[in-house]
């Protein structure tokens, strides 16, 4: 941070858009809101979308009903059955949270401390989401950085290939204090910029970072990419609420559509990894630039109708 205030001082008389780009500011949900119009805004974070088939919604129907009425031992066994053969994010979700009991443990036992309510509640969503795709998962692992970038970042899970992450979680218990939980929410999108810079020095072509973002058992959505040349704005995939007993598994209803986007783009972004050039272009000649700057540009569209800012 020292060495980032050290250059807006020094820049504080912008002369050349790559002096602009060299500052890197990542535009939050929350910082377009003060200063765009809601449309506006609307357009700019609006994500990937995918809306679930209808077997997959009847599948995660008649598995919530029947474990609302059954205990933990019958309830695996009926959507161990009734999964077989099924090759779909509602399919992947229901054998993960059935791996194990908590669901159907007695409420008093739910977990306030982090890592247990990561266990308890949150690990389901990224195995059943992620665990499929050829990635290396880390859990409460150093964050790979950029060569020169000092701060270490420890994120709650992080999933990558090739040291390039692509897929970044942040959680904090509905325990956790507020300032806790704000530190979060600006880290998150700091990790998901640096995962996408490396991503774009390293040539994957058209990468796409995804973030969760779990605070008060809500899950939210998102991704990162460059839609508008060197403009970082997170996207949102979508946000629903996490179960924490087996009577609240249909609250993942909501959540099928924005996961299983997240993980047809974090599939995605691990093939361009695997078929990425293996020779970069040299920018040292250009420390100031985004390596990201030479790899196309993209106007950003006007708006129709004209909105006055």
């Amino acid at each position: 941070m020292d060495v980032r205030r050290d250059l807006v001082q020094r820049q504080c008389r912008l002369t050349s858009t790559s002096d602009i780009l060299a500052l890197n500011f990542v535009f939050t949900k929350d910082l377009l809101e003060d200063h765009l119009p809601p449309d506006v805004v609307e357009v700019l974070v609006a994500g990937h979308t995918v809306e679930p088939a209808k077997d997959d919604t009847n599948l995660l129907v008649s598995c919530c009903l029947f474990s609302a009425q059954n205990n933990f031992h019958d309830s695996k066994w009926f959507i161990r059955n009734q999964t077989s053969g099924k090759e779909c994010i509602t399919a992947e979700l229901l054998l993960a949270y059935s791996s194990t009991s908590a669901l159907w443990q007695n409420p008093s036992t739910l977990a306030t401390n982090e890592d247990t309510y990561i266990q308890q509640s949150v690990r389901a969503i990224l195995v059943g989401a992620f665990g499929a795709l050829n990635f290396h998962r880390h859990w409460t692992r150093e964050f790979p950085v950029p060569a020169g970038y000092e701060e270490p970042l420890y994120p709650n899970f992080f999933a990558e290939r090739d040291k390039l992450p692509c897929v970044v979680v942040e959680v904090k218990s509905p325990a956790a204090d507020l300032e806790a939980a704000a530190a979060d929410s600006r880290k998150l999108p700091l990790m998901m910029k640096l995962a996408l810079n490396q991503l774009l020095a390293a040539g994957v072509q058209d990468p796409v970072v995804v973030g969760l973002l779990v605070q008060n058992n809500r899950c939210e959505v998102m991704s990162l990419d460059l839609s508008y040349e060197a403009l970082y704005i997170p996207k949102v995939l979508g946000t629903f609420e996490l179960p924490r007993n087996k009577y609240q598994l249909p609250l993942l209803l909501p959540g099928l559509g924005p996961l299983e986007a997240a993980k047809e783009l974090a599939d995605k972004t691990l093939s361009a990894i695997m078929k990425r050039p293996r020779r970069r272009k040299n920018y040292r000649n250009h420390p100031f630039v985004r390596p990201s700057y030479y790899v196309h540009g993209i106007k950003i569209p006007a708006l129709d109708p004209f909105v006055e800012l």
